[in-house]
């Protein structure tokens, strides 16, 4: 008795047929098919470390010290309180007048919060504890810090920044903090001015 093969390929029964009417032998070569075609070439990718939005928030504050005596708030309460600021607002950048900052309490701001915040600082040479000083907090979890350059215009009271953003486009900003006594203000504005 002769055996006989069968061609289920060509006269499969629609049954086995998928909604294209492709029998299963075709559905296979074409996914072979798709599996050893090769990716068209893509398009060399940039590696930015963050992503940069096309806006930023920037603020100012007048911290009026260190500490707050009337508030009963410590130097580092007011510093956990312009971090939680910061991140629910979403600011980038704070300029800070009347910082009062010295080195020694600079290190312990830096300390508890310099893993979130980078503190730029421009103190008074003359009572850095006791009046004056200008600052510029930046974001680090908004901001890739290492764009930005420093000017120290008047130490203590004037602080340039300029940083690259969005698309490579560059942004200056001044931070100042003019001195009290009305008859020194016309010398410190042409000084800044210059």
């Amino acid at each position: 008795m002769p055996s006989t093969e069968h061609d289920n390929s060509a006269t499969s029964s629609p049954a086995r047929q998928d909604k294209r009417g492709r029998t299963p032998r075709e559905r296979n070569n074409d996914a072979n098919q798709r599996h050893t075609t090769s990716a068209p070439p893509e398009a060399p990718r940039l590696h930015h470390s963050r992503p940069t939005r096309a806006t930023i928030t920037l603020a100012t504050l007048n911290i009026n010290g260190f500490a707050s005596s009337s508030h009963k708030m410590t130097g580092i309460n007011k510093w956990s309180m312009i971090l939680r600021t910061m991140s629910t607002r979403k600011i980038v950048i704070l300029a800070l007048q009347k910082t009062h900052l010295d080195q020694d309490l600079l290190n312990q701001v830096n300390e508890c919060y310099g893993c979130h915040l980078i503190i730029l600082l421009s103190q008074d040479p003359d009572s850095s504890c006791m009046s004056a000083g200008v600052a510029f907090v930046i974001n680090k979890c908004l901001v890739n810090p290492d764009n930005i350059k420093v000017f120290e215009l008047i130490k203590g009271h004037a602080l340039a920044i300029k940083l690259q953003w969005h698309d490579g486009a560059e942004t200056t900003l001044l931070n100042i903090y003019a001195p009290n006594s009305r008859t020194a203000q016309p010398d410190f504005w042409n000084m800044v001015d210059s």
